[in-house]
């Protein structure tokens, strides 16, 4: 007999998918359609970009218009239909985001309150650095040198003696060369 029995953790709670399926809302193709009107997302997205700079929350704008804050900042990540303005919004609403999860951390009285905070700002690092590259991402700085290679050579030709050859042995002296040279290489060693 199995000695271990498993259930679902959910077992029990009652479902139904279809009923959800059916409340949401959809096009004249069948497809999901979008919940907010875009009069609503132009109106809310162009008061985000007025009140980002004033220090108003994505909260307090969505409410204003009646959606969630949380629908307003994905708007904010994801539009590019708005003008430069979008960009600035964006780029200051992402500065805000990392500069209160810093705080988060800096006020972090025990190890878990600390590792969440560390890794929303992970996070939201990671969203500013993709989504803002130009001004959150990692700079590359390449440096271009331009040499006159045909000095270079010249100078290696006036360094090479014509018509000999030299070799370099190693670990020998100047001195070690000059008595291997004057040697004769068939005399024998006497010890």
């Amino acid at each position: 007999m199995n000695e271990h029995h498993y259930q679902r953790i959910d077992k029990g709670t009652k479902r139904d998918y279809r009923a959800l399926a059916r409340r949401q809302p959809r096009t004249e193709k069948g497809m999901f359609g979008i919940i907010h009107d875009p009069e609503k997302r132009k109106a809310a997205l162009l008061d985000a970009l007025e009140s980002l700079p004033a220090g108003e929350s994505t909260e307090v704008i969505g409410a204003r218009h009646g959606i969630p804050g949380s629908t307003l900042r994905a708007w904010i990540l994801a539009d590019e239909t708005l003008d430069q303005g979008a960009t600035s919004a964006r780029r200051l609403f992402l500065a805000s985001e990392l500069s209160l999860r810093i705080e988060d951390i800096e006020k972090a009285s025990d190890p878990l309150t600390l590792a969440r905070a560390r890794e929303s700002f992970r996070a939201w690092s990671w969203v500013a650095e993709r989504r803002e590259s130009q001004m959150f991402g990692q700079k590359q700085e390449h440096t271009h040198v331009v040499v006159d290679l045909g000095d270079r050579l010249r100078r290696a030709r006036e360094r090479v003696i014509e018509g000999e050859h030299t070799s370099v042995m190693s670990n020998s002296t100047p001195k070690e060369i000059n008595s291997l040279d004057s040697k004769d290489p068939t005399e024998k060693k006497t010890g």
